[in-house]
């Protein structure tokens, strides 16, 4: 059972992502497809089921301020987190991945996190019976709402994408080190929004805090520099255009 378990988890895996998907999420992930292989349960339902789950967890993160109903309420969050890398690996392992599941699975990872900053901000302000938390918890889920509808935006066909870089059939270069420094606090960043990743470490030292100040300062950074990038390419001043001539008759 474990080799095929093994041997699921090895057919349906990514090639690149983060090492928390890799090595803690996607072999109990790969254990839940082996399960459900065979079964008429479809990639969307388990989309569905991921997203229920959290809001199960975003209940228990709310109604139960203890210590030990935190680190149950993210343990049900990382459940959930499993759920989310079964849907695409049960796609690929029918051969049936579809861009409108993709579109599903993104949509409801913005609405779990919507529900986590809310249900964090009532915890924080349950626990402290501090103002600022509820008031910044506005501001943060308003930011989560923001980022999904400009990620959006700027995902469709219609939008304006750089042009692609012509095939070569040399190796590309290696990046500069001005680039290598750049890309530190941008993967920095990427992992702050990848809360699995590393919300279980701050449940068991009980300083969800740092997630709550984290998660609304990265996404009030995602939000103004694609803001700023819309407007830039969207918003740009054009010279007046001479009418064209009418037609002689």
């Amino acid at each position: 059972m474990l080799g095929e378990i093994w041997k699921v988890y090895l057919e349906t895996r990514k090639e690149k992502e983060q090492w928390w998907a890799k090595y803690a999420t996607r072999p109990f992930a790969a254990a839940v497809l082996y399960l459900i292989r065979d079964t008429a349960i479809t990639p969307n339902q388990v989309t569905l089921i991921a997203f229920l789950t959290s809001l199960v967890g975003a209940g228990v993160m709310v109604g139960w301020t203890t210590h030990v109903g935190l680190i149950v309420a993210v343990l049900i969050y990382q459940l959930a987190y499993i759920f989310d890398c079964v849907d695409g690996m049960l796609a690929r392992y029918r051969k049936i991945a579809s861009k409108i599941g993709h579109l599903l699975d993104f949509l409801l990872d913005e609405f779990k996190a919507i529900f986590l900053m809310a249900a964090v901000s009532a915890r924080l302000y349950f626990v402290h019976d501090d103002p600022i938390y509820p008031v910044v918890g506005v501001f943060g889920v308003a930011l989560v709402a923001v980022g999904l509808s400009l990620t959006t935006f700027t995902r469709r066909p219609e939008y304006p994408q750089p042009p692609a870089p012509p095939p070569s059939a040399d190796p590309p270069p290696p990046p500069s080190l001005v680039k290598r420094i750049v890309s530190i606090p941008i993967t920095l960043l990427r992992y702050a929004i990848n809360y699995p990743v590393y919300i279980v470490f701050l449940a068991i030292f009980d300083v969800i805090e740092a997630f709550f100040w984290i998660f609304v300062s990265v996404y009030a950074l995602y939000v103004a520099r694609t803001f700023l990038q819309v407007a830039l390419k969207l918003g740009r001043f054009t010279p007046p255009t001479e009418p064209s001539p009418a037609p002689e008759a």
